[in-house]
Parts: structure tokens; C-alpha cells; sequence
């Protein structure tokens, strides 16, 4: 055999072994790629101890695992919503690797799957071990000249996140739209309300404050009420009150400064009594500047028995810090109402009965009148109508003149001759009518809940 043709023999034995190398590797690479429709990440929710998120510009967010929930360890060892914390857990495990983006690194910032650029987010054991190590990257599905090509609309099926498990260099992307819920910002997070407690249980709404005043409404029979005197309230504006005590949200933890705060001495103190002998409790301090551009005005308030002040938006304690026994108190026998908000009225006196009725938002009503009040209407005339609008505005406009804590007895209206029963934005309320002292006309009105 010459030379040159074991020459040309060596050249194609080292090229096949070359080729065969090469589709060896190519073939290991392939069985070591995760298969498609595999979980991107694969742990038990409860071995989960610490979750830290991380973005750039913002101080990192710690949650650890304390008993049977989570806490905010970088917020002071805060209470977080613990279902946020169960439903982002589920969310992690139901990630798969059906739709990969891109296999090279150089796509990393491109889909904001970087550190620099993207929300990290890493899970660990009671032991400092990685559980997952995620870098949560852009949104999908929306492209910047979206609304011009599509005029608006955006494909459901393609929004979803760009998502790497590190150390990994494949970029995914999952079909789940977190926008916000995986921000490092501590309002995401802290629990809500601050306060707790059934808005429709309450009994008692207590508010002192610093100089010595105290405001307090009793709810329940016979109706809404100030304690100690008994002076009617309006029912709208006292379960407003209720409503904004236990919706308050906080926004994050404040420093431990008392002084700074106004929490060493508070100005205000908020309490709610509910049946069963439950409480609630929140201590109100200063209002604090905002800090930098794009915040609200805030103010320091404590939970007692809660590790740290918080911080919640100034405007939510607007009716609370302002409210006074004059501004709930009754002003219009049947609160502020307006005449259209009237559906029912029945007029009873000894001559006998009229009931007016009609639906909410209808134009016409249904008539019944007689000795007592028989099943078939009358369908009424024009005047008949002026005097049914006219007697359901002024109803609806009577004005409290003053309270007389002695009760109905004493000015006749245990049996007046004159009741006026009126249906108003889902309550029932009675109004008597009494003639004054002297005879010289009516005056004095008495409001209960009919139901009760």
C-alpha cells in the first residue's frame, strides 16, 4: 500500500472517530436537556423556611417561616398574609419547561432573566440548603407596539414570564400573568386588614383620644346610638366608621421610635366590641411626610400585641380622626336619604290605613287603602300622586330639632294617632308623630328600626 493512500486511510478513520465523538456528546446533551412538560422546580411546601426576593434598587424582602406561618423577617418580624405566601408557593411548583425561549446566555438580558434586571427569588431549608433559585424575568405576550398592530387586544394564551432556575442557562416561559405579586415592596405582603373582625358583629365602636374625649357608638336594639346619653346616630355614617377601622392596610413596618412616631403618646385609640366578647385594637400616632416623589402621606398606628408600628395611608384615618358625637349624630330622621330612595310608605291613623308601594327605580306605585289596608289597590290619581311625592320628601327631609332621652312616653307617642312606615335603602323605619306641649303642632318625632 503506498503512502499516500495510508495517509488518505488515516485522514478518514480520524474523521469518522471525530464525527462519532461528536454525535456521542451531541447524544449526551440531548439525555441530560430536561424533557418538555417537566416542573421547572419540584419541592414540598413545607420544607420551605426562608424566601428572599431580591430587585435591583430595592431593599431585599425576607419572609421566614415562624410556627405555622410566615413572617416578615426584614420588616421587623411582621405577620405576612399567609395565603399570598401558600398560593405563591403552588405557583412556583406548577411552572413547567414546555416553552423554552432561548438556550444562550447572551438572551438573559434580553428577557430580563438576570439579577441586575429581574425579580430573584430563592427558597431555603431550616438548614441555609437551596430549595430553588429563580430569576423571574419580563412579561410576555405584550410587545411594546402591541396596541398599534392589534389595536389593543393581547393574546391571553401568550401572556405569561420569562423564568431561569439557576444555574441553568435555558429561559422559559410559563403561562401564569404575576405582575406585582412578586414585588419585594412590604404592602404586598403584610397582612390585611391590619385590623380583624366582622364588620356585621360589631357592637361597640370606641374612640378616645389624648386630651381625654371619648366617642362611643353602641349598635344593635333599638338603634345606633351614642353611649352614654343615647342620642341617635346616623346608621350610615356610624357603620362608614366601622368599615374604614377594620379595611385599613398597611403599606410597611415604621422605624422603633416612639418619640418620632407619636406612638409614645397616641393621639387616638380605636376599639370594636363584637358579639362573643371579641375586640379588636389599633393605637393611632403622627402623621409622617411622604418620602420621596410618588407617596402618600402616612401615618404610624400600632396593632397591640403585633412586634412593630406600621405605616398606613393618611386618608384612610380621615373619618376616623375627625369624627365627633355632632358629625355621626343624627341630623334627618331617616339619616341622608334622598326622596327616590323611599319604596314603602305607610300612613296609619285612626281613620284607618294607606300603603304605597313600588319597586326600586319603577315610576308608578301601587295603592291600598281602608280600615285595613285590603289585598286589592287602587290605582291612584294625579293628585293622588302629588301628595304621595310630596309626603315622601318630606319625610325623607325632617331634620332633628333635639333628643329627649326621656322617651316616647312622656310626649304622647306610645299612642299617636299618626305612624309613617317607611321602606329606604334596604331598612325599614317607623316614624310616630306627636303633637308638642303647648298644641301647637307637631313636633316631635320618634325613628326605630322596624324589623327588630
Amino acid at each position: 500500500m503506498s503512502a499516500r493512500l495510508l495517509w488518505v486511510l488515516s485522514v478518514v478513520i480520524a474523521l469518522a472517530a471525530l464525527d462519532g465523538s461528536i454525535a456521542w456528546k451531541d447524544s449526551a446533551q440531548e439525555s441530560e436537556r430536561p424533557r418538555p412538560g417537566r416542573p421547572l422546580v419540584s419541592f414540598s411546601p413545607g420544607a420551605v423556611f426562608r424566601m428572599k426576593i431580591t430587585r435591583a434598587a430595592k431593599p431585599p424582602l425576607v419572609l421566614v417561616r415562624s410556627g405555622e406561618g410566615f413572617v416578615l423577617e426584614s420588616s421587623h418580624g411582621y405577620p405576612v398574609n399567609q395565603g399570598r405566601v401558600e398560593v405563591m408557593l403552588a405557583r412556583f411548583l406548577s411552572w413547567t419547561r414546555d416553552r423554552v425561549a432561548g438556550e444562550k446566555t447572551t438572551n438573559h438580558a434580553l428577557f430580563q432573566t438576570t439579577r441586575e434586571n429581574g425579580i430573584a427569588v430563592r427558597l431555603e431549608t431550616a438548614s441555609g440548603s437551596t430549595v430553588a433559585d429563580l430569576v423571574v424575568g419580563g412579561l410576555t405576550g405584550v410587545p411594546l407596539d402591541a396596541s398599534h398592530e392589534n389595536h389593543g387586544q393581547l393574546d391571553p394564551k401568550a401572556l405569561g414570564r420569562y423564568v431561569r432556575l439557576l444555574p441553568e442557562e435555558s429561559v422559559y416561559v410559563v403561562s401564569d400573568f404575576v405582575t406585582g405579586e412578586l414585588e419585594p415592596d412590604p404592602a404586598e405582603w403584610i397582612e390585611r386588614p391590619i385590623v380583624k373582625g366582622d364588620p356585621e358583629k360589631v357592637t361597640l365602636l370606641a374612640i378616645s383620644r389624648r386630651e381625654g374625649s371619648l366617642l362611643q357608638i353602641a349598635f344593635g336594639s333599638p338603634y345606633a346610638r351614642l353611649l352614654p346619653e343615647g342620642r341617635p346616630v346616623d346608621p350610615v355614617l356610624a357603620r362608614e366608621l366601622v368599615s374604614d377601622f377594620l379595611r385599613l392596610s398597611a403599606q410597611e413596618t415604621a422605624q422603633d421610635d416612639g418619640e418620632r412616631n407619636g406612638l409614645a403618646s397616641p393621639r387616638l385609640a380605636i376599639s370594636a366590641l363584637f358579639s362573643g366578647e371579641a375586640s379588636a385594637q389599633l393605637v393611632v400616632g403622627a402623621d409622617l411626610a411622604p418620602v420621596g416623589s410618588g407617596t402618600v402621606p402616612r401615618t404610624a398606628v400600632h396593632v397591640p400585641g403585633k412586634p412593630s408600628a406600621l405605616l398606613v395611608p393618611t386618608h384612610a384615618l380621615r373619618r376616623l380622626v375627625a369624627a365627633s358625637s355632632d358629625s355621626v349624630a343624627l341630623s334627618k330622621v331617616l339619616g341622608e336619604r334622598s326622596p327616590d330612595s323611599v319604596t314603602r310608605a305607610e300612613l296609619r291613623s285612626e281613620r284607618g290605613a294607606i300603603l304605597a308601594s313600588r319597586e326600586a327605580g319603577a315610576p308608578g306605585w301601587t295603592v291600598r287603602q281602608g280600615p285595613l289596608v285590603p289585598d286589592s289597590p287602587v290605582k291612584p290619581g294625579k293628585d293622588a300622586l302629588a301628595k304621595l311625592d310630596r309626603l315622601r320628601a318630606a319625610v325623607v327631609g325632617l331634620s332633628v330639632a333635639g333628643f329627649d332621652a326621656a322617651g316616647a312616653s312622656k310626649h304622647g307617642l306610645e299612642t299617636a294617632s299618626v305612624r309613617v312606615s317607611v321602606d329606604s335603602a334596604g331598612e325599614r323605619r317607623e316614624i310616630v308623630f306627636g303633637s308638642s306641649e303647648d298644641g301647637r303642632g307637631v313636633t316631635v318625632q320618634r325613628q326605630r328600626d322596624a324589623r327588630e
